[in-house]
């Protein structure tokens, strides 16, 4: 099992016929305009969500023996963690995608958020990937 890419977006939406639609998705960084007067001690909400796409690289592997391990960092605060079973009906797909729920925060500043994940097997590291946004405020004049 290979974590090929985490997609970090706006919103994940289930459609029909088990298609899912990414919207608004983000690459290295996303700006944001605030007002000059925006007080200091003000926080901006934001709410995000992230696709994590893996890779099947043998055919053999049995689902029930991997999990996966998100952890999501607002700078070097972690502010969620999620692990869960990779589960199938059937033999694993060659590619798989996990879609993880909106997860809202606050920042008042510039800041870094961070999604790590890990595929486990039986406690033991078999994959991970990072995918780092810049959370850029820009006072406007």
């Amino acid at each position: 099992m290979l974590i090929k890419n985490i997609l970090i977006c706006e919103d994940i939406r289930q459609e029909v016929g088990n298609k899912l639609s990414l919207m608004g998705v983000l690459g290295s960084s996303i700006n944001i305009d605030t007002p000059p007067n925006m007080p200091k001690e003000f926080s901006l909400a934001l709410s995000l969500a992230c696709l994590i796409s893996i890779e099947n690289t043998n055919t053999g592997n049995d689902a029930k023996d991997f999990n996966i391990q998100i952890s999501i960092f607002i700078g070097e605060n972690k502010i969620g963690n999620i692990t869960a079973k990779i589960q199938s009906t059937g033999i694993i797909d060659r590619m798989s995608h996990f879609p993880v729920p909106k997860f809202e925060f606050a920042i008042n500043k510039t800041i870094t958020l961070s999604v790590h994940a890990q595929i486990m097997k039986k406690n033991t590291l078999v994959s991970e990937n990072t995918a780092i946004l810049d959370i850029i405020l820009n006072k406007i004049s």
